[in-house]
């Protein structure tokens, strides 16, 4: 059996694709591992640019787009590895970081279920690698102005109690996810990893930062347009609260997002102009899906869950 199995998505990003693969083979590895590029029907130059630097990878051709969650699900029954590393084409390893991480993971003792490193910006600053909460009201909240001015006057708290990994960098051990099952196929993309981070953490396992290992993320690997992405969030999202809280958790949710509306609007005058803009098109997008949501109340909406009107 092979140490690891590395599972790129790839869809209409070639060239990413080819510097993340390259960073990895630059990297002073001893480990076995195979790389498995799961295409999302790029219909593009794609194939042949990858395959024509790197013969030696699998290079897997879906028939339509299938979304992060369903991709990676591909790729994971046809690896061979012990382990598997979930990477997004968007990253560049440093440092010996997958064998560095591996080599700890293989060393650890606790029911870890899966682990990610620190992801880096383009100009080295820290972006967020995990989450202290999955698909909580509280997170809602923080986004309401009266409600963040009331969680300021009192004393905060110190939460590391890990709730969710970043999906950039995913590595756990494959015998580990047998229990749980792979990505949930209703989502299309985003949230699906959150989803499958509650399912492990249901079943007992728990998730770790490497907080001393880092890659970067350069956060370039959709093609999709602004309003397309924050409505496929806003969608995958809801589907989300559904799926971990119920119906009546959606109706939360959806009504705490209106309780925001109501008091962002009164409390306006708090935000400077490009805030309050960028807020304004940010409810714009998000009640524009009331017939999304309520599709997801009653299980009517297709799967996987993608907003088909791109722009």
């Amino acid at each position: 059996m092979l140490d690891l199995s590395i599972i790129i998505v790839n869809y209409k990003t070639p060239s990413i694709t080819v510097d993340c693969i390259e960073s990895i083979y630059k990297q002073n590895s001893t480990l076995n591992f195979e790389i498995i590029v799961v295409d999302n029907d790029s219909q593009d130059n794609s194939e042949a640019f990858v395959t024509e630097k790197f013969s030696e990878i699998i290079w897997i051709n879906n028939h339509s787009n299938e979304g992060f969650g369903r991709a990676n699900n591909i790729g994971i029954k046809k690896s061979k590895g012990e382990f598997i590393l979930l990477l997004n084409s968007d990253t560049i390893i440093i440092d010996n970081a997958i064998q560095t991480a591996l080599t700890r993971l293989k060393s650890d003792k606790d029911n870890t279920g899966v682990i990610t490193c620190q992801l880096l910006n383009k100009d080295g600053s820290l972006q967020k690698s995990f989450y202290t909460k999955n698909a909580s009201f509280n997170e809602i909240l923080s986004y309401n102005l009266g409600y963040g001015f009331l969680k300021r006057k009192s004393k905060a708290k110190n939460d590391l109690n890990i709730k969710a990994i970043h999906g950039a960098f995913m590595l756990f051990n494959k015998s580990k996810i047998e229990k749980i099952g792979l990505f949930d196929i209703d989502f299309f993309m985003y949230s699906e990893e959150f989803e499958w981070c509650n399912r492990m953490l249901k079943n007992g396992l728990t998730l770790k930062v490497y907080d001393d290992i880092f890659i970067y993320h350069l956060e370039e690997g959709s093609s999709m347009s602004k309003e397309w992405n924050i409505k496929q969030r806003y969608l995958s999202s809801a589907l989300l609260f559904k799926k971990t809280h119920g119906s009546f958790g959606l109706l939360v949710y959806l009504s705490l997002h209106f309780l925001n509306l109501l008091t962002n609007s009164i409390l306006m005058w708090k935000l400077d102009k490009k805030y309050r803009n960028e807020f304004v098109e940010s409810q714009k997008y998000f009640w524009s899906l009331t017939k999304g949501y309520f599709k997801i109340l009653f299980g009517t909406y297709q799967r996987p869950l993608k907003l088909i009107n791109k722009k």
